[in-house]
């Protein structure tokens, strides 16, 4: 199934310290109709080749709420045209701040069959919000954020929102989550910040450190985990381990290279948004190639490569192969510039899950068939 990830445009009204998408990379602001007749002729045409997959598509950004309700209502009318015999077959979700939707956007997002909205937040100062001359406004980026949360509640939308680690979190884990989960309903994700190259703003995190932010908030989660199911990475590990289960996130599936698929504004493609922001994959234009020819593509065989290579190299022995597989593999690429190698942030899933899971649960994660054994 691929999962498609559409940025439609790269304009933003936040300026969130850690972000590191660009407009600077693109040709053009917005997502043209004709590039988007081009996205939706490929999805049509993939779908028609593969009668029994479906597709997921994504609307990334960027602020996808920048752009007006009748963009949106412009693509149903693009995919009624293109995709009639397979539109019931493509999957709609979004990922916003929140703070430029509107009613508007809600009515065509109904129509879409999206009614869930994946966001992000944070709530220590100076991080994420407008850009003005004192440095940034969170104050009234997350009043408006809070109100249409409000306006999502009216509507019967759901949400779900991603908190990024950064240096400034480390002191007040609990807390942090304690703020969240009151706003998120239970319904959280819990990531490490990105940063390659310079950091400017001094946010950069370690492994280790991310892994002790987590594991400080495991031990709150852990007693409640049947009350909020929800927090991830959390979710992912107790499925793994303790279900013999495997939802795990794409970075740690092994898997991203048969399923993603992103596509900027301009139609230039590549791997995955990380990808594409730091120019570490590419697949040409959706309007030269079609789908099933980029899920072949040589780039893509040589990053599934490293499944082969890793446990006989770096991950050789590692016990915990079948949770990670080397970790995500832009990561390892922008650190090392090779895909045979592991991404170092496989140190913080060992510490965490020695240091914290384990102990705490009872549960040794033995391998990955799926074996466990109480300790």
């Amino acid at each position: 199934m691929p999962e498609l990830l559409i940025k439609p445009t790269m304009q933003c009204n936040a300026n969130c310290r850690y972000c590191h998408a660009t407009a600077e990379h693109y040709s053009v602001a917005v997502m043209p109709d004709a590039i988007m007749e081009s996205v939706l002729g490929r999805i049509d045409e993939y779908l028609r080749e593969f009668p029994e997959e479906h597709v997921s598509f994504i609307w990334h950004g960027g602020e996808a709420t920048l752009l007006p309700p009748r963009y949106y209502e412009r693509v149903l009318e693009i995919q009624s045209r293109l995709c009639a015999q397979t539109k019931q077959r493509i999957f709609y979700s979004i990922q916003s701040n929140l703070t430029a939707m509107t009613q508007g956007h809600l009515d065509v997002f109904r129509r879409m069959g999206i009614n869930h909205i994946s966001t992000s937040y944070d709530p220590i100062p100076g991080i994420r919000g407008r850009r003005t001359r004192q440095g940034i406004d969170s104050e009234s980026y997350n009043k408006v954020f809070l109100k249409n949360l409000g306006l999502l509640e009216r509507n019967g939308f759901s949400w779900s929102i991603i908190y990024v680690v950064h240096r400034g979190s480390l002191e007040r884990p609990r807390d942090i989550y304690r703020f969240l989960l009151n706003i998120s309903g239970g319904r959280l994700m819990i990531n490490p910040v990105d940063i390659f190259g310079d950091d400017l703003y001094g946010l950069r995190i370690t492994p280790e450190e991310y892994a002790d932010f987590l594991g400080a908030i495991f031990a709150v989660w852990w007693p409640e985990r049947l009350r909020y199911p929800g927090i991830k990475p959390f979710a992912y590990y107790s499925e793994t381990v303790l279900n013999s289960r495997h939802p795990m996130l794409c970075s740690d599936s092994g898997r991203c290279t048969r399923s993603h698929l992103y596509i900027g504004p301009d139609g230039s493609t590549s791997l995955c948004c990380l990808a594409a922001d730091f120019k570490l994959a590419s697949f040409g234009n959706i309007q030269k190639r079609s789908i099933v020819d980029m899920f072949r593509d040589s780039a893509r065989s040589q990053m599934r490569v490293r499944n082969d290579i890793l446990p006989q190299t770096e991950c050789r022995g590692c016990r915990f192969w079948g949770l990670c597989h080397g970790g995500c593999p832009m990561r390892a690429y922008a650190r090392y510039q090779d895909f045979s190698r592991k991404s170092d942030w496989c140190a913080y899933r060992k510490r965490f899950l020695e240091k914290y899971f384990e102990p705490l649960t009872g549960v040794r994660y033995v391998d990955r068939t799926k074996q466990q054994s109480v300790i």
